[in-house]
């Protein structure tokens, strides 16, 4: 597990969010649980996004938007398939989950 990971999200039932980004620091390794941004196709989003708040990142040739509002504790072993290593986005990735916590 590594922080800004991005992960296959095999559910079924979420085939529109083909990933989820750990965003969880690497000094918690040690819990069962990792925190995680789903990442949506930006065909499947319905509405408008704050652009700070539901950054676009292009992940294989696919455009997406990070679903801040949505972040979520999953357990780890449901992050097996590492897709893609999105480090290069940290600071807009940052941004977005400060504006969710701080308003800012």
């Amino acid at each position: 597990m590594s922080q800004f990971r991005a992960y296959k999200n095999h559910n079924p039932e979420n085939q529109h969010i083909p990933y989820l980004l750990d965003v969880q620091n690497d000094l918690l390794e040690g819990l069962d649980t990792r925190m995680v941004i789903p990442l949506i196709r930006e065909s499947s989003f319905k509405g408008s996004g704050i652009t700070t708040l539901t950054p676009r990142i292009n992940l294989h040739g696919e455009t997406l938007l990070l679903l801040t509002p949505q972040m979520a504790s999953i357990s780890k072993h449901l992050l097996a398939d590492e897709a893609a290593n999105l480090v290069d986005f940290r600071y807009e990735i940052l941004a977005a989950i400060n504006l969710l916590i701080e308003g800012f």
